[in-house]
Formats: structure tokens, C-alpha cells, sequence
């Protein structure tokens, strides 16, 4: 295992760089290099990286930048100082070169999970309904969504083959509410757990989506998002799927 590996390695195992420059007596600075090559080989994402800094020092420049209204590290630091902060330099440094980069993993997160979503619903439902072409569509579809699909459908300049394309998360959550009798069969177990939580999840979910792809005014997203988005994806692998029985099998 090379040294990105490794370092990439002790940083999932909860090690922030400081930290793992101690625990392979290198710089925090060399660290940091290690963990960009470690990102760059699609071993971690740059949310890894901006989240390994220490909360208390992520939470402290945050409240300074609040303050200050500038992301700039010269006054940051100073104040920072003034306040009786002490922190690694290169940590720092890190998170303010990283704290505007994060929203691409963000959206990532949501995209996977919105577009898994669809897929595997589609896969349920037309493995549940295997009469004619549409049986899926309007029996395992609620009318408001299939009306909304149907409207948003006929406002498309290039319209999509399918009504069902136009689906949104909150119309996929619903569906799944509503069918949670079919889909429980087919959820990967990780998933699962109980109805109201992953409901409750989703519906996380899809707040964090609406301030992500709607910014009406400028939103803040914490650590917190990021965790839940993550673990939603982990929880409902596409391939996980499959190898749940039909309904003639259950």
C-alpha cells in the first residue's frame, strides 16, 4: 500500500491530517499532499478531506467568517488568533481552500440516490405489475403523480418517451410510501430498517435537495447533510436489488 493509500485509509478510519502526519511521522503539509493524490485516484472524496479537520476547528472558522463576512486567511487568522484560537495552520489552510468545493460531492450524492431511485422503483413496480404495457404506471403510480408527470410532460420542448421520466424525489418517496407493502420485499436489509425512518430519511433528503437545486438565497449545508446523504446512498444500492424474490417467489 502506498502512501496515499494509507493515508486515505487512516482518514476514513476517523484521523484528521494533523493526526495522521503523527501516526506516520511525516508533515500535516505532506499528509494533505497524499490525501489530493488519494482524491485523485478516486479513493475519497474532497468531502472526506474538508470533513477530517477537526469539527471544533471547522465550527470556530465558520463562526469567524460569519463575523467577518470574508473567507479570506489573513483576517481569519488574525482574528482567530485575537480570539485565542490555536489550530494547525495547514488544517486550516485545508478547510478554507475546501469549504466552497463541497457542494459538488453534495450534489453527487443526491443525483446517485435520485436516479437509483428511479430505476429500481421502475424495476419493482413492472416486476409487481407484469399484465399489459402500462398496468405498472397506473396501478402502482398515484393518479396526482401521473397527472403532474403527464403536465410536466407536455410543457417539455423534447419530450421524454415516458410520463414516468418526469417523476420528482418527493413523487418517488411517495410511491414508495404507498406501495411499502411491495417495496419492503425488495429493499436491500440495510435499507429497511422501519418504514417511518426511511421515509423520514427521504424526506431529509429531499429538503437538502430542494435548497441544493433551488438557491433561492444563499443556504448553508452542514456536515450533517452530507452524513445523511451518504448513508442513504450505502443503504440503497441499485445492485442490492436484484436478488430480492418476485412476488410469485415471496
Amino acid at each position: 500500500m502506498g502512501q496515499p493509500e494509507r493515508c486515505a485509509a487512516l482518514l476514513k478510519e476517523g484521523l484528521s491530517p494533523a493526526a495522521i502526519a503523527g501516526e506516520l511521522g511525516i508533515s500535516t503539509k505532506t499528509v494533505i499532499d497524499y490525501l489530493f493524490r488519494a482524491y485523485g485516484q478516486e479513493k475519497i472524496l474532497l468531502s472526506d478531506i474538508a470533513f477530517s479537520v477537526p469539527r471544533k476547528t471547522r465550527d470556530a472558522i465558520e463562526e469567524i467568517i460569519s463575523d467577518l463576512d470574508t473567507t479570506s486567511p489573513g483576517p481569519i487568522d488574525i482574528e482567530s488568533r485575537a480570539r485565542g484560537f490555536q489550530w494547525n495552520k495547514d488544517q486550516f489552510r485545508l478547510y478554507l481552500r475546501l469549504r466552497e468545493r463541497l457542494l459538488g460531492d453534495l450534489y453527487y450524492f443526491i443525483a446517485d440516490l435520485e436516479q437509483t431511485l428511479h430505476r429500481v422503483i421502475h424495476f419493482v413496480l413492472t416486476r409487481e405489475y407484469a399484465g399489459d404495457s402500462d398496468e405498472w404506471w397506473n396501478k402502482g403510480v398515484p393518479e396526482s403523480i401521473r397527472n403532474a408527470c403527464i403536465r410536466y410532460r407536455g410543457s417539455d420542448p423534447e419530450p421524454a418517451e415516458h410520463p414516468y421520466s418526469y417523476t420528482q424525489f418527493s413523487h418517488l418517496r411517495k410511491i414508495m410510501s404507498d406501495h411499502w407493502y411491495i417495496f419492503s420485499k425488495y429493499l436491500p436489509p440495510d435499507a429497511i430498517r422501519d418504514k417511518t425512518t426511511l421515509m423520514s430519511d427521504l424526506q431529509r433528503a429531499c429538503i437538502v435537495r430542494n435548497r441544493l437545486m433551488h438557491p433561492v438565497r444563499r443556504a448553508t449545508f452542514l456536515e450533517e447533510d452530507f452524513t445523511l446523504m451518504r448513508d442513504l446512498r450505502s443503504r440503497i444500492e441499485e445492485e442490492d436489488w436484484d436478488s430480492f424474490p418476485s412476488s410469485d417467489a415471496a
